[in-house]
């Protein structure tokens, strides 16, 4: 009898730790908004949990040098919600998955693109143009803008990574590769 109790026992502890590895569930973004024309000057991803923070990632999305210059950012309710920012020197950006696991969210993106097509001169001048795909003509004399992706989230104090697709064969499963990381946010 006391071996019976013993591997019952056994039982319930080992079943009761699957329950404390729940599998990772996807996260359904409140918004994505995406484009090709962002004037932040580099590179850049940012997680935004106050209209202080929101306002300044706008501002240099919108290239303004006080709030008054132009637009103003949309209202978020950041007791409720966060907004992610991702800036890339690529054609678009597509936002893959949201995952959340145990002790962090994770956005994985795709950049799309980045393929040129160099035009030669029919009027027999050297004047090569340059058309990237999903963008068009590029013009050396003008700056290039960066494409941006926003999305709004739910609220997660737990860490955020922000995770690119790095494969470069078509038709290949997803290379991930961590673009940027912010700790764990403290309870408010």
């Amino acid at each position: 009898m006391r071996w019976f109790v013993v591997f019952g026992s056994l039982a319930i502890s080992v079943h009761s730790v699957g329950f404390a590895s729940d599998p990772p569930r996807t996260i359904k973004p409140v918004v994505v908004w995406t484009g090709i024309d962002s004037k932040q000057p580099k590179d850049s991803f940012a997680r935004c949990c106050s209209a202080k923070e929101w306002q300044a990632i706008w501002d240099a999305h919108c290239g303004q040098q006080t709030p008054s210059d132009g637009p103003s950012c949309l209202d978020v309710n950041f007791d409720s919600y966060m907004v992610i920012a991702v800036f890339r020197r690529t054609s678009r950006i597509r936002v893959g998955e949201i995952i959340e696991e145990m002790d962090c969210v994770r956005l994985r993106y795709h950049p799309w693109g980045d393929q040129l097509v160099f035009v030669p001169p029919s009027d027999g001048s050297n004047n090569v143009k340059i058309w990237e795909a999903g963008r068009g003509e590029l013009d050396p004399d003008k700056p290039y803008l960066l494409s941006f992706v926003f999305v709004v989230l739910p609220r997660a104090n737990k860490a955020f990574i922000i995770e690119e697709d790095v494969q470069d064969w078509i038709g290949k499963s997803p290379v991930w590769k961590e673009k940027a990381k912010f700790p764990a946010l403290t309870q408010k």
